[in-house]
């Protein structure tokens, strides 16, 4: 392919969409590689054609990696190099999109501690960034950011000491992400916010667990009655029953070491099984067409 720069930024940008849900669904489900084939073919990368779909894959996320970083890149990274390297335990559950109160993490990390994670890629602004903090330090005892280099400084002042800042950083022909400053441990929790992020089971098991009863109430009036309950619970207690909760559900994160790293956050977004991800395996080893 032969263009100026900003053409095949351009093209670049529109190959991003190959690491969506509709993509790998089709892939998983059907066999069906077409709308990758017809991206590669419409923005004239169709020299691809003749690859696996596994070495496809990472030639497009080499793509991204050196002219597009969005969202996808950095989640990616942050799984592979910071999450998976520092909290890859069994005991570990990892979300994509984490709704709290009227934000939603991108990442959320639980391990015997709460912690949030989120992304200001380059094509992002920080605009929203001081609600979210306020919603996140209300729930989750760390929260971090995680920024571009070249835009830290602005961040470092935005966010304050408490909030941890880990930057993407280029290092040679690769990414790394590197933790400037520590996030300080938040002792405060609010109930209305863990009460909006668990399930009806969820709440429920909570409130009987501390206090070895539900109330006596109709299923309409649970939730309220049960509301009043958990604001009555210490932060500390608190923070413990809602961890215990939280880390109950069923996770596909500790798969995603299973499968080539260019996909991971595909695998964490989709909650994929290992009999799904041995699918996938199977798929990506065969040719793109």
């Amino acid at each position: 392919m032969k263009c100026s720069n900003t053409v095949e930024n351009i093209a670049i940008r529109g190959l991003s969409s190959i690491f969506s849900r509709n993509a790998f669904n089709q892939l998983l489900e059907h066999n069906d590689s077409s709308y990758m084939v017809k991206l590669v073919q419409y923005y004239g990368f169709s020299d691809f054609l003749d690859l696996s779909t596994s070495a496809f894959l990472k030639k497009i996320y080499a793509l991204l990696i050196k002219n597009y970083r969005c969202e996808y890149v950095y989640k990616n990274e942050l799984l592979n190099d910071f999450i998976l390297k520092k909290y890859g335990t069994k005991n570990t559950i990892v979300f994509n999109e984490f709704k709290v109160g009227r934000s939603i993490a991108d990442i959320a990390l639980f391990n015997g501690e709460s912690k949030a994670f989120e992304i200001k890629s380059d094509l992002d602004s920080s605009a929203r960034l001081f609600s979210q903090m306020f919603d996140y330090t209300r729930l989750f005892q760390k929260c971090y950011i995680v920024v571009p280099e070249e835009r830290v400084d602005e961040y470092l002042n935005s966010v304050g000491e408490n909030v941890g800042v880990i930057v993407l950083k280029r290092v040679k022909r690769h990414l790394e992400m590197e933790e400037i400053q520590e996030a300080a441990s938040n002792d405060y929790i609010d109930p209305s916010l863990v009460m909006g992020c668990l399930r009806t089971n969820e709440y429920k098991h909570l409130v009987k667990t501390y206090f070895d009863k539900l109330p006596h109430v109709s299923d309409f009036d649970m939730f309220d009655e049960c509301s009043k309950m958990v604001k009555a619970i210490p932060c500390q207690d608190l923070h413990r029953l809602f961890l215990k909760e939280i880390e109950s559900r069923k996770n596909s994160y500790s798969n995603i070491r299973f499968v080539q790293k260019e996909l991971s956050q595909i695998c964490l977004s989709m909650n994929l099984s290992i009999k799904n991800i041995t699918l996938l395996n199977q798929r990506l080893q065969a040719s793109l067409i």
